[in-house]
Protein backbone atom coordinates (compact mmCIF):
# COMPACT_ATOMS: atom_id res chain seq x y z
CA UNK A 1 0.00 0.00 0.00
CA UNK A 2 1.43 3.44 -0.90
CA UNK A 3 2.32 5.86 1.88
CA UNK A 4 0.16 8.81 2.79
CA UNK A 5 1.45 12.03 1.27
CA UNK A 6 1.89 14.90 3.70
CA UNK A 7 0.62 18.45 3.31
CA UNK A 8 2.30 20.99 5.57
CA UNK A 9 0.04 24.08 5.75
CA UNK A 10 1.81 27.27 6.78
CA UNK A 11 0.18 29.78 9.10
CA UNK A 12 -1.47 31.63 6.21
CA UNK A 13 -3.31 28.45 5.20
CA UNK A 14 -4.36 27.73 8.80
CA UNK A 15 -5.70 31.30 9.01
CA UNK A 16 -7.64 30.87 5.76
CA UNK A 17 -9.06 27.49 6.80
CA UNK A 18 -10.17 29.05 10.08
CA UNK A 19 -11.67 32.14 8.44
CA UNK A 20 -13.61 29.97 5.98
CA UNK A 21 -14.60 27.62 8.81
CA UNK A 22 -13.65 24.57 6.73
CA UNK A 23 -14.95 21.45 8.45
CA UNK A 24 -11.87 19.52 9.63
CA UNK A 25 -13.44 16.07 9.32
CA UNK A 26 -14.69 16.70 5.79
CA UNK A 27 -11.37 18.16 4.67
CA UNK A 28 -9.34 15.31 6.15
CA UNK A 29 -11.72 12.71 4.68
CA UNK A 30 -11.42 14.31 1.23
CA UNK A 31 -7.64 14.44 1.48
CA UNK A 32 -7.33 10.88 2.80
CA UNK A 33 -9.44 9.61 -0.11
CA UNK A 34 -6.60 10.91 -2.29
CA UNK A 35 -3.89 9.51 0.05
CA UNK A 36 -3.00 12.92 1.54
CA UNK A 37 -3.13 14.21 5.08
CA UNK A 38 -2.40 17.48 6.81
CA UNK A 39 0.43 17.73 9.31
CA UNK A 40 1.01 20.40 11.93
CA UNK A 41 4.41 21.47 13.17
CA UNK A 42 5.76 22.72 16.45
CA UNK A 43 6.83 25.82 14.53
CA UNK A 44 3.28 26.46 13.29
CA UNK A 45 2.05 26.32 16.91
CA UNK A 46 4.71 28.89 17.81
CA UNK A 47 3.74 31.15 14.91
CA UNK A 48 0.04 30.99 15.76
CA UNK A 49 0.84 31.72 19.41
CA UNK A 50 2.46 34.99 18.35
CA UNK A 51 -1.07 36.42 18.26
CA UNK A 52 -0.73 36.70 22.04
CA UNK A 53 2.62 38.57 22.03
CA UNK A 54 1.29 42.09 22.45
CA UNK A 55 -1.43 41.03 24.89
CA UNK A 56 -4.04 43.06 23.01
CA UNK A 57 -7.73 42.12 22.92
CA UNK A 58 -7.82 41.71 19.12
CA UNK A 59 -4.69 39.52 19.05
CA UNK A 60 -5.85 37.49 22.03
CA UNK A 61 -9.26 36.90 20.44
CA UNK A 62 -7.66 35.88 17.14
CA UNK A 63 -5.26 33.56 18.96
CA UNK A 64 -8.12 31.88 20.82
CA UNK A 65 -10.05 31.51 17.56
CA UNK A 66 -7.08 29.95 15.74
CA UNK A 67 -6.19 27.57 18.57
CA UNK A 68 -9.83 26.49 18.96
CA UNK A 69 -9.91 25.75 15.25
CA UNK A 70 -6.56 23.94 15.25
CA UNK A 71 -7.67 21.86 18.24
CA UNK A 72 -10.41 20.37 16.07
CA UNK A 73 -7.70 18.94 13.78
CA UNK A 74 -5.55 17.81 16.69
CA UNK A 75 -8.57 16.00 18.13
CA UNK A 76 -8.73 14.11 14.83
CA UNK A 77 -5.11 13.04 15.40
CA UNK A 78 -3.41 14.72 12.47
CA UNK A 79 0.31 13.98 12.67
CA UNK A 80 2.92 16.44 13.89
CA UNK A 81 6.35 17.05 12.46
CA UNK A 82 9.51 16.85 14.49
CA UNK A 83 11.04 20.03 15.85
CA UNK A 84 13.04 21.94 13.21
CA UNK A 85 16.36 21.27 14.95
CA UNK A 86 15.54 17.54 15.04
CA UNK A 87 14.87 17.53 11.31
CA UNK A 88 18.14 19.35 10.63
CA UNK A 89 20.02 16.75 12.70
CA UNK A 90 18.20 13.92 10.89
CA UNK A 91 19.03 15.46 7.50
CA UNK A 92 22.68 15.76 8.51
CA UNK A 93 22.72 12.11 9.57
CA UNK A 94 20.99 11.07 6.34
CA UNK A 95 23.55 13.00 4.32
CA UNK A 96 26.44 11.36 6.17
CA UNK A 97 24.94 7.90 5.65
CA UNK A 98 23.85 8.60 2.06
CA UNK A 99 20.19 8.00 2.92
CA UNK A 100 17.49 9.14 0.50
CA UNK A 101 14.98 10.46 3.06
CA UNK A 102 14.27 11.14 6.70
CA UNK A 103 11.14 10.57 8.76
CA UNK A 104 9.83 14.11 9.42
CA UNK A 105 7.07 13.02 11.80
CA UNK A 106 7.15 13.31 15.56
CA UNK A 107 6.57 10.19 17.62
CA UNK A 108 3.06 9.68 19.00
CA UNK A 109 4.41 10.69 22.43
CA UNK A 110 5.91 13.92 21.07
CA UNK A 111 2.68 14.66 19.22
CA UNK A 112 0.67 14.14 22.42
CA UNK A 113 2.90 16.62 24.25
CA UNK A 114 2.50 19.17 21.46
CA UNK A 115 -1.25 18.66 21.46
CA UNK A 116 -1.48 19.27 25.20
CA UNK A 117 0.74 22.35 24.95
CA UNK A 118 -1.16 23.84 22.04
CA UNK A 119 -4.47 23.35 23.82
CA UNK A 120 -3.32 24.73 27.17
CA UNK A 121 -1.02 27.51 25.94
CA UNK A 122 -3.63 30.10 24.90
CA UNK A 123 -5.58 29.93 28.15
CA UNK A 124 -2.37 30.05 30.22
CA UNK A 125 -1.09 32.96 28.14
CA UNK A 126 -4.29 34.90 28.69
CA UNK A 127 -4.08 34.34 32.45
CA UNK A 128 -0.56 35.77 32.39
CA UNK A 129 1.09 32.46 33.32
Amino acid sequence: MPHMRLIYPDTIIWNLLCDQNVDPQKLLDALRARRFTLVVSFHTIYELARNFERDEPVGNARGRQLFSYLKRYLDLDIPSTKQLWEMIMAEDEAFKKNLQAIDPLATPEESAIEKSRSISFPSAQLRGV
